[in-house]
């Protein structure tokens, strides 16, 4: 719980990690019903589609407003994304989030 891990090629620095591959991911395991992530494209400022899960699903009426009910969405900005908003009774869930494209930059977590 509350636990968090990078799968694929990263390269992380200070304040910040970059997807140095496409399908480069980010795990995390949470009891919220909000989460966040402040993320961007890269050094290269092309849009970087992702994609959300949790629990291994699509997040349906869980999607955050910056993600479709498919769990798609698109970086075009940095900014914070709204990526979950659990509809119903808030409970533990595991999020992940897929970079399709590699230069993705990830700052920080929030959550409400």
């Amino acid at each position: 719980m509350n636990q968090w891990g990078l799968a694929g090629d990263w390269v992380v620095g200070t304040e910040s990690a970059r997807a140095a591959q496409a399908s480069a991911g980010i795990a995390y395991q949470f009891s919220v019903r909000d989460m966040q992530l402040v993320l961007g494209p890269g050094q290269t400022s092309r849009k970087v589609p992702i994609r959300v899960t949790l629990d291994g699903e699509q997040p349906g009426a869980d999607h955050g407003s910056d993600v479709d009910a498919d769990g798609n969405s698109v970086l075009d900005t940095t900014r914070l994304f709204q990526l979950v908003r659990q509809s119903v009774k808030v409970r533990q869930r595991r999020f992940y989030i897929r970079f399709l494209d590699g230069d993705a930059v990830a700052y920080t977590f929030t959550f409400g």
